[in-house]
């Protein structure tokens, strides 16, 4: 709790780019409802790093035995995401 946490707040600050640059994303008709899952994913993604920032500085394990779940959740949707781009390339023939 008392250690270096720059390379933490690197990735923080890495993950709430990528969720901008998506929010700013204007997608074709195929890819909306990948372009909002996406961006789900990214911001979900963003709320859990800072919680784990917390729990982490906090010392606070329950916290983040909590979290473990979470982070299934997120990659259950992360394979739903590249199975749904997996199909958009495929019907665009790429």
């Amino acid at each position: 709790s008392s250690g270096d946490f720059s390379g933490f707040d690197d990735l923080l600050a890495k993950a709430r780019t990528q969720r901008q640059r998506l929010q700013s994303i204007s997608p074709p008709r195929a890819c909306v409802e990948h372009h909002r899952l996406a961006l789900a994913l990214s911001s979900d993604s963003v709320a859990m790093l800072e919680r784990l920032k917390a729990a982490l500085m906090k010392g606070d394990s329950t916290a983040l035995l909590a979290m473990a779940s979470e982070g299934k959740t997120l990659e259950a949707q992360a394979n739903q995401l590249k199975t749904m781009g997996d199909t958009i390339r495929r019907q665009a023939g790429l």
